[in-house]
């Protein structure tokens, strides 16, 4: 008979947010204001990372969601935009960058290395809340960057991303 695995723990982490500035936030990413109409390519515009395939554009309609998350997403190889449209402040849990090359897991004592589903490795990092109260404003997370969403919305609310 097979023994089964074992369950994991579930653990609470409270987080208090911090609002998110360009300086704040950017061992993560972009924050990434407005800017006037006509005004050439810069430092301040999205810095997208397209060499590694075809981003997907969509809008997420979050309805009612809590201030929580119990998963996160790590992004290997891609740049992710997200955003408020309608001007509501909201939230993103993240946490740093964390890509580890196979060959060095066994060397990262203490840390655990995580094997995503498309087979690289990751470190589990400790996690940041954000506020995006400014409106209005993108967040673009760095292609090795982790996150989670907690779409906390008092009104219905759409999200844009691309993935």
């Amino acid at each position: 008979m097979e023994t089964p695995p074992p369950k994991s723990e579930v653990t609470v982490i409270n987080l208090k947010p911090i609002e998110a500035t360009p300086e704040s936030f950017k061992e993560f990413g972009q924050v990434i204001g407005a800017s006037p109409d006509g005004e050439l390519f810069g430092p301040n515009d999205a810095q997208l990372d397209l060499s590694k395939g075809i981003p997907r554009f969509y809008i997420m309609n979050l309805q009612s969601q809590l201030l929580r998350f119990s998963m996160i997403t790590h992004h290997a190889s891609v740049t992710q935009c997200l955003g408020s449209i309608g001007g509501h402040v909201w939230y993103l849990g993240v946490a740093k960058p964390s890509l580890v090359d196979s060959k060095e897991v066994e060397k990262e004592k203490g840390k655990i290395a995580v094997q995503s589903r498309f087979g690289h490795f990751y470190l589990l990092q400790p996690l940041m809340m954000f506020m995006f109260s400014e409106f209005p404003v993108l967040s673009l997370l760095n292609f090795i960057a982790e996150h989670g969403m907690p779409g906390l919305c008092l009104k219905q609310m759409q999200w844009t991303s691309t993935t």
